[in-house]
């Protein structure tokens, strides 16, 4: 792993770059008038797209529970309400890499905690644990909205992330 004071000055850099292409995309759609109408969707997928490239940088992960070969983390101090739902980034970190040598996977998850529903919004596959290194990110194209099997693990996750988001 890297010393701390080498991962500080990479993500000043990421969130630095991250803010220049924040600004330069501003102007552009600024310039040919499609601010008005591209403005919401745009600053939405910019910002899901810019917390999951930097999101190792300030994530504070908490284990929430493991199976057979995976760790699976939640980030409680991210978790988002809106209209009545959820969205939180979970981690699941595997002791033996999948296909294609990928070690962890980040998932942008937006979940009813009335209907104890839940759907994945973002995939990010990285090839280091715990999220970091590059990332290819995937944005899940079926919207569907699952129910968790009674007593699995992502019962457990959603269960987690709604209570802590009634907490605050």
């Amino acid at each position: 792993m890297f010393p701390t004071y080498i991962r500080s000055v990479v993500c000043f850099i990421s969130s630095s770059v991250s803010f220049m292409i924040f600004n330069l995309t501003f102007t552009f759609f600024n310039y040919f008038g499609l601010l008005k109408c591209m403005y919401k969707l745009f600053l939405l997928k910019l910002i899901v797209f810019l917390s999951a490239l930097s999101s190792p940088c300030i994530a504070e992960w908490k284990k929430i529970t493991d199976a057979q070969n995976v760790k699976i983390y939640l980030n409680f101090k991210e978790i988002r309400k809106n209209d009545g739902l959820i969205y939180f980034w979970q981690l699941n970190d595997y002791s033996q890499p999948l296909r294609k040598k990928i070690s962890s996977i980040k998932i942008y998850i937006k979940v009813n905690c009335k209907k104890n529903k839940f759907n994945p919004l973002i995939f990010s596959y990285h090839l280091e644990s715990m999220g970091l290194g590059k990332a290819e990110i995937k944005n899940n194209k079926e919207a569907k909205w699952i129910s968790p099997k009674s007593n699995s693990k992502q019962k457990t996750i959603i269960r987690a992330a709604c209570i802590a988001s009634f907490r605050t």
